[in-house]
């Protein structure tokens, strides 16, 4: 629960901030409910709504470089922290689900056969061991 001295500013959500090498990282978390994603040119952003619960035990797996909470002004608060370190620049945000949409796995084996391919039957009947 966020206490003094948060109680003057409107808190809006967490902000995560992971590398664009762990995005593989994200698919622990893809179904989570309320999440959001931006990206820049090297760091992938994750916003979340602030709960009573803290972050969701999958989150803190996360391989995460900083994180944050941010106010009504968009100004980044570390976790615990009094001052603002920086601004929530505008991004594009979009949902989890849209950023990394569910791929089929491609097949090992052609779908079509590069050569002809000849296949035997051989039926047996009334074969006995002795």
């Amino acid at each position: 629960m966020l206490t003094w001295p948060f109680k003057a500013r409107k808190i809006m959500a967490y902000i995560l901030v992971l590398k664009q090498t762990d995005r593989a990282a994200l698919a622990a978390i893809r179904l989570l409910p309320n999440l959001e994603v931006a990206t820049d040119a090297t760091d992938i952003w994750l916003k979340l709504p602030l709960s009573n619960d803290g972050l969701d035990p999958k989150i803190r797996q996360l391989p995460l470089i900083s994180t944050f909470i941010v106010d009504e002004k968009q100004l980044l608060y570390p976790i615990g922290g009094l001052t603002p370190v920086g601004r929530l620049q505008p991004m594009q945000w979009q949902s989890l689900t849209a950023f990394m949409p569910v791929e089929l796995p491609v097949s090992v084996l052609p779908a079509t056969a590069t050569a002809a391919v000849c296949i035997y039957y051989a039926f047996l009947r009334n074969f006995m061991y002795f």
